[in-house]
C-alpha cells in the first residue's frame, strides 16, 4: 500500500508515491488561524501599537504615499488595502491626494494587468497606482548613513508628507525579518543605494529571525532621512491567507510582529536528514530561481553535509533577475562569478555566492520547467522524473528523509539537541 504527498507545484500540485507514510517526516510551519480575516485586519487598525489611529494622524496631510509589496510576495494587498484607504477617508483625505506605489527595489518592473491585480480593479481605477523606478535620476539624494550608505528615495516618496508602509513579516536571510523599513528602503531605493547596503551580504552572517546585523540597522538608518507615519504588516501562510497582522509606530509595531512571525515560521529541528524533498510552496515563490533559492537555503538546513535536496519549482521566468543571468552568461563556472563579486558586487548576481555555497555543500537536483542546461551552468542537477529520484533516495537509506511542502516560509531553526549527521 503507497502513500500519496501532494507537492505545490505553480499554480496546481504533483501527485507522488512513497511506500508508507514513515517515509518522510513532514517539516512545516504553523499556520493555524485563530480568526477570521477582516477582524485580523480590523482589530490591528483599531488598536495600533505606538501611534494614535491612522485617521487621526493623516488629518491635513494633503500628499499620501503607500508603499505595497511586488508580486513575488505573498503579500495580499488587494484584501487589506480598502480597509487602510478607508482610514485615510476618514481622515479627510481625497482619493487624489494618495498614490500607491509598488517597492519594487530592484525586481522587475510590473504591468498594468499585475498592478491592476495587485491592488484590485476598483483601486485601480480609483488611485493612483504605479511601479518604482530604481533609477537614480528617478531618485532624491537625502543623505548618507554611518555605513557609507547613499539614500536615494523615489522622489515621490521623498516628497510625501505622509508614508504608509504596508507588506509582510516572516524570516528573512538578508535583512533578517521582512516588513517594517523594508518597504521603504530597499523597497523604494536606487540601485546604487540598495547595492551598496546589499554588499555587506559578503562579509556579513545573518541569521533569519535576528534583526540584529549591519544590513537591516542601515535600514533602520534611513529612518532619520526619511519617516514612515504607519505601517500596516500582515503574517500570512502559503496561499496569501492572513494569520496575524500588526498596525502603527514603524519600529513598535513591527517588532510586535516579528515576534509573532519568529513563533510562525521557525521551527525547532532535533535531526537532519540523508535527503530533502521540498518546494517552495507554490505560485509566486517558484516563480525564478532568484525566489527558489531562499527555499533551498531553507532546506539545507535539515539536510546532512553531503546530502541530496530534491527541489521542485517551475521557474517559468527562469534566473528571474537580469543580473544574475549576465553573470552566468559571462562566467565560466560559480568559482568565477564569486570572484568577480568580490571585487564588484552586483545585486541580483549575489545569488551566485549562494549558489555557490549551496553546491559545495549538498547535491542540489532541481524539478523544473527551466532548460537542463540553464539549471547546469549554476551547479545545479536537472531531473526529469522527481518521482523517480524520491523513490531512488528512500530505497538508498533505511532512515526518512525531510518533507518541506511549503518551504519559502518554513526555516527549520536548528535545536541544542539536534543530531547533525
Amino acid at each position: 500500500m503507497t502513500h500519496t504527498l501532494q507537492l505545490p507545484f505553480g499554480t496546481s500540485h504533483l501527485s507522488l508515491s512513497v511506500p508508507h507514510p514513515q517515509s518522510l517526516v513532514q517539516v512545516k510551519y504553523d499556520s493555524e488561524s485563530r480568526q477570521e480575516e477582516k477582524e485580523i485586519i480590523k482589530d490591528a487598525l483599531r488598536h495600533p501599537i505606538g501611534t494614535n489611529p491612522l485617521n487621526e494622524l493623516c488629518r491635513e496631510r494633503s500628499n499620501v504615499v503607500i508603499l505595497i509589496s511586488d508580486m513575488t510576495r505573498l503579500t495580499p494587498t488587494h484584501r487589506f488595502l480598502p480597509y487602510l484607504l478607508d482610514e485615510l477617508l476618514m481622515g479627510e483625505v481625497r482619493a487624489e491626494q494618495i498614490r500607491i506605489i509598488v517597492a519594487l527595489g530592484t525586481h522587475r518592473v510590473h504591468t498594468e494587468n499585475e498592478l491592476r491585480t495587485l491592488v484590485g480593479n476598483s483601486i485601480y481605477t480609483q488611485y493612483t497606482v504605479q511601479n518604482h523606478s530604481s533609477l537614480s535620476e528617478e531618485c532624491v539624494f537625502l543623505g548618507t548613513t554611518s555605513s557609507g550608505t547613499p539614500v536615494e528615495i523615489n522622489r515621490y516618496v521623498a516628497e510625501a508628507d505622509f508614508v504608509i508602509a504596508t507588506g509582510c513579516i516572516e524570516p528573512h536571510r538578508l535583512a533578517g525579518i521582512s516588513g517594517g523599513v523594508k518597504s521603504l528602503f530597499p523597497g523604494t531605493a536606487s540601485t546604487r543605494s540598495i547595492e551598496h547596503n546589499h554588499s555587506f551580504f559578503m562579509t556579513e552572517q545573518i541569521e533569519p529571525g535576528n534583526m540584529q546585523n549591519r544590513i537591516h540597522n542601515d535600514f533602520l538608518e534611513v529612518l532619520q532621512f526619511k519617516k514612515i507615519d504607519f505601517i500596516l504588516n500582515v503574517i500570512v501562510d502559503h496561499e496569501r491567507q492572513i494569520l496575524d497582522a500588526v498596525a502603527g509606530d514603524c519600529i513598535e509595531a513591527h517588532q510586535a510582529g516579528a515576534q509573532i512571525a519568529k513563533k510562525r515560521f521557525m521551527v525547532p529541528v532535533y535531526r537532519k536528514f540523508p535527503y530533502t524533498l521540498v518546494s517552495p510552496g507554490g505560485t509566486p515563490k517558484d516563480l525564478h530561481l532568484y525566489q527558489v533559492l531562499k527555499t533551498i537555503q531553507n532546506a539545507s538546513e535539515i539536510t546532512r553535509t553531503g546530502g541530496t535536496i530534491l527541489c521542485a519549482a517551475p521557474c517559468a521566468e527562469h534566473y528571474g533577475s537580469a543580473h544574475l543571468q549576465q553573470i552566468v552568461d559571462s562566467s565560466k563556472d560559480l568559482d568565477h562569478m564569486v570572484k568577480r563579486l568580490e571585487s564588484e558586487f552586483i545585486v541580483g548576481a549575489h545569488k551566485a555566492v549562494t549558489l555557490k555555497k549551496l553546491t559545495d555543500q549538498f547535491r542540489i537536483e532541481l524539478y523544473s520547467e527551466m532548460p537542463p542546461a540553464l539549471v547546469e551552468r549554476v551547479g545545479l542537477i536537472p531531473i526529469s522524473s522527481l518521482q523517480d529520484r524520491l523513490s531512488i533516495c528512500i530505497s538508498q537509506h533505511s532512515e526518512p528523509g525531510a518533507f518541506m511542502p511549503y518551504g519559502a516560509i518554513t526555516f527549520p531553526m536548528a535545536s541544542q539537541s539536534s543530531s547533525v549527521g
